[in-house]
């Protein structure tokens, strides 16, 4: 256990061991929950399905400042596809997500106000959390994999139609190559969130690059145009990782804390999340989401980290 400011950090905590492997979470713990019991946020990294830790910038950064503002942000590690290849990914996060409910008590979290959101292949995989909840070939015992929130961030979602941009992720993922993905259409159609959109959806926010050359932003439209409660956030300019686009740091995280304070606790005062932004970061310190902010900002989570 280490305390950061803002927060308790408990490193490592075991959700689940399969094949001989330990999969593990992070449960931040806020010093000021902004209720009690807490909604609970959890981060699923990116990296292509393969790569990538629950300690990286998204949970160190973005999802741990979620954790200062209040609730219990969680970040999870799951197999990789060079590990185990798809279902394998959202069943560890299901898993995780039950193993959320079982313990919420212990960990003063709601366990009726969950949300999920992700980066790239994270964003992926929190899209298909949220549509596929209580609602997909893999669920398991009786505790809900539901989430109330589910955001994607820069997701892909149609595997097929990214290996034709050249990506071999999507391919490995399903156990494909480039070459044969077509032949394993019925895996991709079940990894695609778009498949197990149900009547009782939780709301969505999406947001991407119009730039973006990893994912192109039509994969998040795909998403948006099936989902009936979903805000769509395109970012001018904005690339994969933002970094060339018109959203700073503080514009990101404001907007998601926004969101899961309006759909896990019922408020959304802007006033309330600029003032604690502000004490996270002083306004006249703001700077764009470069590799140097995220150094200095960094510096903030070492005991974390």
């Amino acid at each position: 256990m280490m305390v950061v400011s803002g927060f308790t950090a408990l490193k490592d905590v075991v959700y689940k061991t399969v094949n001989g492997m330990e999969l593990s979470l992070d449960i931040l713990i806020p010093d000021k929950p902004v209720s009690i019991p807490c909604p609970a946020v959890m981060y699923i990294h990116g990296g292509g399905w393969n790569g990538g830790d629950k300690q990286n910038y998204g949970g160190q950064v973005w999802n741990a400042s979620l954790a200062q503002q209040g609730f219990v942000a969680i970040n999870v590690n799951y197999r990789f596809s060079s590990q185990a290849i798809f279902p394998a990914q959202i069943i560890d996060l299901k898993d995780a997500v039950q193993w959320i409910r079982a313990h919420a008590e212990r960990y003063g979290i709601h366990p009726g106000r969950i949300g999920v959101w992700g980066h790239s292949a994270g964003g992926h995989l929190a899209a298909l959390l949220g549509t596929s909840g209580d609602h997909s070939p893999w669920e398991k015992g009786e505790i809900s994999t539901a989430v109330q929130a589910a955001c994607s961030v820069s997701g892909g979602m149609d595997l097929i139609a990214l290996a034709e941009y050249g990506n071999d992720a999507e391919a490995a993922l399903i156990g494909a190559t480039l070459e044969n993905i077509h032949e394993h259409k019925e895996l991709a159609d079940l990894a695609c969130p778009m498949t197990h959109i149900h009547e009782h959806m939780p709301p969505f926010l999406i947001i991407h690059g119009e730039e973006d050359a990893i994912v192109p932003i039509i994969e998040s439209e795909k998403l948006y145009a099936k989902l009936d409660n979903a805000t769509f956030i395109k970012i001018k300019n904005g690339d994969h990782f933002f970094i060339k686009g018109n959203l700073e740091f503080q514009d990101l995280v404001i907007t998601v804390a926004h969101f899961f304070r309006k759909q896990l606790i019922g408020t959304a005062r802007h006033d309330i999340i600029e003032q604690d932004i502000d004490r996270i970061i002083p306004t006249n310190d703001r700077k764009r989401l470069t590799p140097e902010f995220y150094a200095e900002w960094g510096k903030l989570f070492e005991q974390y980290t």
